[in-house]
This record gives C-alpha cells, structure tokens and sequence, in this order.
C-alpha cells in the first residue's frame, strides 16, 4: 500500500470514528435529559445531515422497489424518517393486522415516525404490539389519553438525533382530520391545538440547544400551512404526510415536505451549515423568496417520471445558513429494479393471499387513476363509476360514495385486468353503505356539505343521478349550489319530494364534527348489512353465470339507449304486475318490447340497471368479466 493510500484510509477511518461518536440517540418528554451543547462535535463550524423521508404507503408487494431505491441512498449516517400511515388500509391487513410491514421496516429501519391515523384502524392495543416489534421511536405530541399526559400508543412528545454535527430535534403532531378519520372510539382522548402544541415545545427544543428542529406531522394540507405560516414557532422543517401528495413548500426561513404516496416517490434531503448562501435557489418567481410545488402526474406521466431537485438557503442567524438540497426520487412500481430478498420473502410469504383472489373481475377500457390525490380532488370515472353502481343495484334517486374510503392508490392502465384483491384492496377500510330518504331542500343541505369538504380537501363525495352549478367563491357554504341548476333524472328537484339515497356510513369522529351528519336518519337498506366491496362484488360476478350473460347480450340489443334513470322509473311503476323473473326472447316475443320491461321482478330489473353500466362481456382466462366504458362527463358545473 502507497503512503498516499495509507493516509487516506486513516482519514476515513478517523471520519467515521467520528460520526459513530456524534451519533446518538435519545427520545422521550424530558428536555433535561439531551445531551450538552458544548460537545465537542458541535464546535464544528460547517455540519451536513442527511435525510430520507417517506409517508402513507400500503401495498406490501410494491417494497422490493422502493427498498431497492431507499437502500442504495441510506448509509449508518443517514435520518431515516416516516411521516405515517403504513399497518393499514391494505388487502393484507384485512388478513395480517398490520404485520405484513415488519419484516420490511425491519430491513429499512426508520429512526422515527409520526403516529397515522390508520396505524390505529384495529385498535390502540394491535398498534401496541406492532409498536414492540420495530425499533422506530414513534412521536405524538398532542394527542393524549384524556385526563393523563400519555400520549395514543404510549408515544413520545419528541425525540432527540445528534448526527453529522447538529443535534436534530423532531416531535410528533396530528389534527382534527386526522382525529376525524380514527375508527376507535376517541371519546377517552384529547386532542391539543397543533399549532399551540408547536410553538411550546418548539421552544423548548431550541432553548435545550437543538440545532435543527422537525416536526413529523400527519395532518391536512391546511393545518400543514398554518404550521408552516406560523411565526411564533421555532420549527425549521416540517416533514408531513396524511394528504397522499409529493409537494414543497417554503415560507419565510422554513420548508415543508410531504414525499406521495404508497411508494410511488420519497425525499432525499441535503442540509448543511454554511456562512454563506446557495445562488439559483428554488423559487417560482424572482421577486418572491417563498415557493410552492405540487406533483401533479396524469397517469401516462408517471411512466415517464424523472428525478428533481430543489436548493433552497434558510438564514439561521448573520452569516448563518442552512443550505438544504430536495431530491424527489420517484419509484417505478412496474418495472424498475427490485431488492432481490425482500421479493423472494414477499412471494414465499404472501403470494399465496394473492393467488386465492386473483381471478378476474373487471376491464376498464380506459386508464384507472384510483390514486388518493386523484379521488379526493377530482371527479373521476372510477368515482362516476362507483356512484352509478351504488344507484343502480338498488334503484335509489341518489348513490354517494365517499372516495377518501377508497384505498388502492393504483393506476390500472387500460391495458390491465382488475383482479378480485385489487377489489378488496380498494376497500379494505370497513365502508358501510346505509339507506335514507331526505326531501330535496334537505339533499341540497348534504350536498353543499360534500362540497364544503371536497373544496376543504377533507373528503370527496362523488354521487350520481344529481347534476348541479355550483359556485366556490361564495362567502356562506349554503350558496355554493345554485338550487335553481339542481336536476335529480333529467328534472329539477322539488324541495318538498322526499328522495332516496344510498350512502356511506360516516365514522362516529366525523359524525361530531359536522352536525348535519348526525342529522341524517340513516338504516339498513331492507334490514341488510351491506359494504361496498359486496355491491362491486355482486355486479362483478354477474357474466360468470351463463343466463346472465344471455339476458346482457338481449338486453343491449333490444334496447340499447334505455338509461339507469328510465330503469329506475319502471322499476317504481305499477303499471303491470311484476311476475318474470328473468328477460328472455320469449316475453319480447309475447309482450313486446314496451311492456316487456314492466312485468320483470325487482331482482331481474335491479341486473338490467347494472347492465347499463357495461358496455360488453368479454373472456379473460376463462372468466367472463365486464368491460366498462370510458365515456365520462363532468356532472357538477361550477360557475363563478
């Protein structure tokens, strides 16, 4: 070995005997027990950390391909960071409770996380034991059990990293949306004001000496703004997850980052201590220091997808910058590489739920963007879809689907074949459908609430067999929907007529925030217990059985026009005794075809709306199965 050789490996060899010795870890609500500033790896005059982050993910068999991403840019030194969400919702926590994420967050090992809202779907006491088995220190600062200062899933306010030269500080914080999406019984909790709760404890992070301060938060957009816009707190980077997003935002002399969603993309982040600022920042106008970007990829973008990066320089003090450097790393999901053991644990290990449910169900002969940030902000085909088949199964007025319940965080190109877990995946949370009849002035009260919380970004309410104007900017949510533009099958709505609706049941958490709610005198429809992979079930299986088939093909060519509306009124009418109970050529023959329709019992005319939703049959390995149309329409109108 040269001298020159030598001398570089001692020099390494010293580096990374000092950052083992500059990294160490502790967590837990005592601010008197972090460390001193005066150590010696803080009299540094230049510091560089590194940072991984992630958020809500939920397909287990999507981890060989992020893993093979996240690995190859984790080092001992690295922050690895979690912003939430991840036991459930999934097909496999239907089955596993959230164990099937062990083994892959074993091998990654985030140092910390943010309790989500759904790592909480089976109860305080599942997460508990889930909790045990993971090293991941797990951070929730305002969320307590009522009358103690324990917090849910005994977390812990903050914790405390010394690496790289800084001492890095993080707390955990939630909000009422996240509160509101609980399925436990919150009753014996207490939440505390985010923002309050941050500037506290912020506070007292950075009078304990703490360099750089995180907040981990699983919250809404909104609050994450406010957050961000707060200037009584002393947070530098707020790394957030909930709202199933990839954005950046920086505000003043702090950023924030949520990193997408079910892998589809995570955040590598550069930041270093400097005396002097980084030229050519990010910024979206050179007047302007603030910045915004939110990732918006239509589904044949996200094929395409590309890294990015963003510098920004945040002042620290005179002369005192950090120099923070934001890669957005995206993920191929379909054909990228993969961590070879984590795919040959996840095929020996859950293959074999897959295979059980893989039969074929349905073909969209359109691209499928069943991703949150798609559902929750958009009219979607997949919402229309949804809405007309909750309409269509029981003949109501009115079919509403929440689509912040429905989890697949998927894009089924046109090209794919939607499989019976893809079906369970999409509403692996509990979503029961319940039965009201409202009369029209109190539907347009509901429906301007649906609209309060898809502008919000809350939720998104798809319904069918409604159309309307509406207008965002008016000051009192009650005027967002011209009535006057209001038409339920074609006719303009009576405020007196009671009309019949099929809808999510909302969550006791939701019911108390938004009275109207609770308002509603919802029931089981005939007495029966129904969710909505039962409706898409029931219509899925109808081409397996070889009479439906044939009544499918002799409906659509015997009347190829009629609408789901005109099927609904015949199905009220009593204008003939309904006794048949199947179409068949030999009644089209006898009746003719304008009487024919009216003689069919419910359960015959219920399949003859479903069938107005396919546009044909078609074989996939040796299943019969649905193709649905792409042929969408907006049925809202917003006029301002």
């Amino acid at each position: 070995m040269s001298i020159k050789s030598a001398s570089a490996l001692r020099l390494i060899l010293l580096l990374a005997l000092f950052s083992v010795a500059c990294m160490t870890s502790i967590s837990g609500n005592d601010f008197n027990a972090f460390p001193s500033p005066k150590d010696d790896c803080f009299k540094k005059s230049r510091a560089f950390i590194d940072i991984l982050h992630f958020n809500d993910i939920s397909d287990v068999m999507k981890t060989p391909f992020f893993a093979y991403e996240y690995l190859k840019r984790s080092t001992p030194q690295t922050l690895r960071l979690f912003s939430g969400d991840v036991f459930f919702p999934s097909f496999l926590s239907t089955i596993l409770k959230g164990k099937q994420f062990l083994h892959f967050l074993k091998k990654i090992k985030p140092d910390f996380s943010v309790i989500g809202n759904h790592e909480l779907d089976y109860g305080e006491d599942n997460f508990m034991e889930l909790k045990r088995a993971l090293s991941i220190k797990w951070l929730a600062a305002n969320f307590k059990r009522k009358g103690t200062a324990i917090n849910v899933g005994e977390a812990e306010d903050h914790g405390l990293i010394e690496l790289g030269g800084l001492k890095v500080c993080l707390f955990g914080l939630v909000d009422k949306s996240w509160m509101e999406s609980l399925l436990i019984d919150v009753s014996g909790y207490e939440l505390e004001d985010y923002l309050q709760k941050a500037r506290t404890i912020s506070q007292n992070l950075r009078s304990s000496g703490c360099d750089l301060i995180i907040a981990l938060t699983h919250m809404s957009d909104d609050s994450d703004e406010a957050l961000l816009r707060d200037t009584q707190s002393d947070i530098d980077l707020i790394l957030g997850g909930h709202h199933h997003i990839y954005r950046i935002s920086r505000f003043g002399q702090r950023l924030m980052i949520k990193s997408g969603e079910n892998f589809d993309h995570f955040s590598h982040i550069k930041i270093s201590s400097s005396q002097s600022p980084i030229s050519n920042q990010s910024q979206n106008s050179s007047s302007d220091s603030n910045f915004d970007f939110v990732l918006r990829l239509s589904a044949s973008e996200v094929l395409i997808e590309r890294k990015q990066q963003f510098v920004f320089s945040l002042k620290r003090g005179d002369n005192e910058y950090f120099n923070v450097s934001v890669e957005k790393i995206p993920v191929n999901l379909r054909t990228g590489s993969r961590d070879l053991e984590l795919y040959y644990y996840n095929q020996r290990t859950f293959s074999s739920f897959y295979d059980a449910l893989n039969s074929p169900i349905l073909k969209f002969n359109a691209d499928i963007d069943v991703r949150s940030d798609t559902i929750t902000w958009n009219e979607t085909l997949i919402g229309h879809f949804l809405s007309d088949l909750l309409r269509a199964s029981y003949g109501m007025d009115v079919g509403v689907v929440s689509m912040g319940a429905v989890r697949s965080e998927n894009i089924f190109y046109k090209s794919d074949i939607l499989r019976e877990h893809d079906a369970h995946s999409m509403f692996s949370l509990p979503l029961d459908i319940k039965f009201t009849m409202l009369p029209g002035a109190f539907l347009k009260t509901l429906l301007d609430f649906s609209l309060q919380a898809y502008l919000g970004r809350v939720d998104n309410f798809e319904t069918s067999g409604v159309a309307y104007n509406y207008n965002p900017t008016k000051p009192n949510p009650s005027e967002f929907i011209d009535a006057t533009t209001m038409k339920i099958a074609g006719e303009a709505i009576n405020p007196a007529k009671p009309y019949t609706l099929m809808l999510p049941n909302p969550t006791a958490a939701f019911k108390a925030s938004y009275p109207i709610l609770a308002a509603i005198p919802i029931s089981d429809y005939n007495g029966l217990k129904i969710t909505m992979i039962d409706v898409l079930k029931n219509f899925c299986f109808l081409p397996r059985d070889a009479e439906n088939r044939t009544e499918f093909t002799l409906f659509k060519s015997q009347f190829p026009s009629i609408t789901l509306d005109e099927l609904n009124a015949i199905s009220r009418s009593n204008a003939q005794p309904k006794t048949n109970p199947r179409l068949i050529q030999a009644l089209i023959d006898s009746l003719g075809s304008s009487n024919v329709l009216h003689t069919l019992l419910p359960d015959a005319l219920a399949r003859l709306r479903m069938y107005t939703l396919a546009s044909e049959i078609i074989n996939v390995q040796s299943t019969f199965i649905f193709q649905i149309s792409s042929n969408f329409q907006k049925r809202f109108n917003v006029v301002v």
